[in-house]
């Protein structure tokens, strides 16, 4: 059945007000057809859609308007679906990648499409960026090093963003006041970068060679120590907080429907079906379900 078709099934399932209910879902992603499931649950207040182990959480706010979203591309993801999702290597060659942080983007957005007419035709969608990998801000990763938020790349636009990008683009190692130079001199230090850096050196060159390995294992290597409380540092987020700490940083997309991005993105990913499940046991509703709350980036360091 075609995509579009699908997405009508879905929206005729949620639209009623119900207490709870479980969604199969079948797609297909580049020629492997996966599927998952959905918890449900609609009332007055909110429609959430949350994978059974939320590595993607979709709720609609009744009370804000809003949508409230969130992916997890994090080693449980592959749980998520069957058969298992895993990331193939960049260098096979055949010019097809399979990542999980673009499967569930994808399948995320196009989900909030599917969502009652009633909330589509009135609500942009809009998220708010958290996706996460190994505790560490995906979007913070990549903006520091002068490139783009996660969901940029699929059609989502943030203004706020596209000017911090092109800022970050120009800074230099004196522009950092001594806590930012402290923290990359050690993180450079400990990692074997060697970290002498000139006034002149710009900071997405300073940053592009700590690769995601060896920030991950910096991070963790503090969240480790008893000296910090449990907390990981997160270098990328504690710089991007550092460098918006003036005017804050919104880290809110809208999704453009026109774009090619999201025309090219949308197009490979297929929902193919969708069915409810029997709920065993007669079980009703959510106990002790709250809403999740949105997470800002402060604008303290």
């Amino acid at each position: 059945m075609a995509d579009d078709a699908i997405c009508l099934q879905i929206r005729a399932l949620l639209t009623p007000k119900f207490a709870s209910r479980r969604i199969s879902l079948r797609f297909s992603y580049n020629g492997r057809t996966y599927t998952t499931v959905f918890q449900a649950a609609h009332d007055d207040t909110e429609l959430r859609f949350a994978t059974d182990n939320h590595c993607i959480d979709i709720t609609y706010n009744y009370e804000t308007l809003t949508f409230l979203t969130n992916i997890q591309a994090d080693s449980s993801t592959s749980e998520c679906f069957t058969p298992r999702l895993v990331s193939n290597a960049r260098n096979l060659g055949t010019g097809i990648r399979t990542a999980t942080i673009d499967v569930l983007a994808v399948l995320m957005t196009k989900l909030c499409t599917c969502f009652p007419e009633s909330i589509v035709r009135e609500t942009p969608i809009t998220l708010t960026d958290m996706a996460t990998k190994d505790e560490m801000n995906l979007s913070a990763f990549h903006l520091l090093r002068g490139g783009h938020a996660i969901y940029e790349k699929y059609g989502y636009t943030s203004p706020s963003v596209a000017e911090l990008r092109e800022r970050i683009k120009t800074l230099r190692w004196r522009d950092l006041n001594i806590h930012a130079k402290q923290l990359l001199l050690k993180l450079s230090r400990e990692s074997g970068l060697g970290g002498n850096y000139r006034n002149d050196d710009r900071l997405v060159d300073i940053v592009k060679p700590i690769t995601y390995e060896i920030e991950r294992a910096f991070n963790q290597h503090y969240f480790m120590n008893p000296a910090n409380n449990g907390e990981i540092i997160n270098f990328s987020e504690y710089m991007i907080i550092y460098l918006t700490q003036d005017t804050g940083y919104d880290n809110d997309f809208t999704l453009n429907p026109l774009s090619p991005e999201w025309a090219d993105w949308s197009s490979r990913l297929l929902l193919t079906e969708v069915k409810e499940i029997p709920i065993a046991g007669g079980r009703h509703g959510r106990k002790g379900q709250k809403t999740r709350r949105l997470r800002r980036w402060r604008r303290r360091v």
